[in-house]
């Protein structure tokens, strides 16, 4: 299963080669001062942080590991799927065990890794420049927290089944980009009673968002809401915006709510091309298709296909992509 490493990872070894890894990339983030274009590889497998008390981030990266704009610091997962990729968990969901965060840093990149079992899968305060690309966020109190980190860019990512919000942009995060990602089944009760998949508190100036599904269902769920008396500045297309069983939408301040893709495009005069059907996800969170889908391990195939199948933005990137494709 492994990608990167041709040996064990043990904390005697330096963690500079494919032949000395460490075991955990808690242990090369105590090690060495990161830098511009430094890569950290982790390999296939299911981690657990070591040596740390009992309230603290699995991976903590602090203003002295710091990256930029033109030369990301990367923490790289391993693409090896099929054998489970990379699990980082932090063991344990209480207040500040978080499975990573980043406190007055930036230029940060998180690419192929799932973030389970903490407080938050990802928390950011008082950074810029994150990236969050092809990451799985589950089992976690808050998915992804973001907080006062401009220039916030969500690529190809997953969150669902956390028991708080999906994903919670807070205080100042100023700008976030969102883009080819999946938020659906989480469960946090606000205390008016809504329960919000996105979460966005006052001061974010701009929440951009394009060829994302935001599934939500039930009474009380809502799928982006804005803890604020209006609408702020939102720019979103191409995405399959879904409310089943009495959910709405989108909604901002205490009442106002949309429960149609109509009264949504109504209030936000974006969406023209978006949709509102369910998703038609698996179990593991793949869209159903006749022609198969990648499932628990292996290829299965549905009646039916998930109408999100080639329904994004046709201007975007698609080389990725299996043939036939476009």
């Amino acid at each position: 299963g492994d990608v990167y490493c041709s040996a064990v990872g043990t904390n005697s070894n330096n963690g500079t080669s494919p032949s000395t890894p460490v075991a955990g990339p808690e242990v090369i983030v105590s090690k060495y001062d990161l830098e511009p274009g430094d890569t950290i590889w982790i390999d296939t497998g299911t981690y657990y942080p070591t040596n740390l008390t009992a309230d603290e981030p699995g991976i903590r990266i602090l203003s002295n590991d710091c990256g930029s704009v033109a030369s990301y610091v990367t923490f790289q997962g391993s693409t090896n799927a099929a054998a489970g990729g990379t699990v980082l968990n932090r063991g344990g969901t209480s207040s500040q065990r978080e499975v990573f965060k980043i406190y007055q840093s930036g230029g940060i990149r998180l690419r192929n890794l799932h973030l389970t079992g903490g407080a938050h899968g990802l928390y950011t305060q008082s950074s810029s420049n994150v990236i969050v690309d092809a990451c799985q966020v589950y089992g976690n109190g808050d998915g992804l927290f973001i907080q006062a980190t401009p220039n916030t860019r969500i690529r190809n990512t997953t969150s669902h089944h956390n028991s708080g919000r999906g994903l919670m942009f807070y205080h100042g995060s100023v700008t976030v980009f969102l883009e080819n990602c999946a938020i659906w089944s989480n469960y946090f009760p606000e205390p008016v009673g809504l329960k919000p998949e996105i979460y966005i508190t006052d001061n974010t100036a701009l929440f951009s968002m394009t060829n994302t599904i935001v599934q939500v269902s039930g009474t009380g769920h809502v799928g982006i809401y804005y803890a604020q008396a209006n609408m702020p500045p939102y720019v979103g297309d191409y995405n399959d915006l879904v409310a089943l069983n009495g959910a709405a939408i989108g909604g901002y301040g205490i009442s106002a709510a949309f429960h149609t893709l109509a009264q949504w495009q109504a209030a936000s005069t974006q969406d023209a091309h978006s949709i509102s059907l369910n998703a038609e996800f698996t179990a593991d969170g793949h869209l159903k298709s006749r022609h198969g889908t990648w499932s628990n391990g292996t290829w299965a195939t549905y009646p039916t296909n998930s109408p999100c199948i080639d329904r994004g933005n046709p201007a975007a990137a698609f080389t990725n992509e299996p043939s036939p494709n476009g």
